[in-house]
């Protein structure tokens, strides 16, 4: 699949780990997220990189939890890697802290359920997925307000 699959709207969230989109799927008409992920320095990766990234995206493609959008696609286009997920509508954690500052504590213990029981499932030995950028801009309240990594 490649890039002109997908018509991007405007960015939703940046951070030091990359860009994420709202996009079209061209041939679905689903709504999904982009998130691109700058592969580093402008030299090509070699093949010990290349298979280490491989690998990476197969863990996270098999991942199969209602608090994880699914992904559906990678490619690699322009020094990125490119990966399409499942779209959820909602509100960034860090957005919903702002608006209510400070969060009621019921409301703070039902979110940290929420994600260690994310977590758990994510760091569970037959996985070996590590979630390496866990922070309120990347943990996203549906309109249910359950939490979604």
């Amino acid at each position: 699949m490649s890039r002109e699959r997908y018509s991007r709207s405007a960015p939703t969230n940046s951070s030091g780990s990359g860009t994420t989109w709202r996009a079209e799927d061209g041939r679905t008409g689903f709504t999904v997220a982009i998130k691109e992920v700058p592969l580093g320095d402008e030299e090509a990766p070699g093949p010990d990189q290349e298979a280490a990234l491989e690998r990476a995206l197969d863990a996270v493609e098999s991942l199969r939890h209602p608090s994880l959008p699914r992904v559906l696609d990678h490619y690699e286009v322009d020094g990125t890697v490119d990966i399409v997920s499942e779209w959820v509508e909602g509100t960034a954690l860090s957005d919903r802290i702002e608006e209510a500052n400070p969060l009621a504590a019921r409301e703070v213990w039902t979110l940290l359920d929420q994600a260690l029981e994310i977590l758990a499932y994510l760091h569970d030995d037959t996985r070996g997925v590590i979630h390496g950028g866990l922070h309120p801009q990347n943990m996203l309240l549906d309109t249910s307000g359950r939490l979604h990594l």
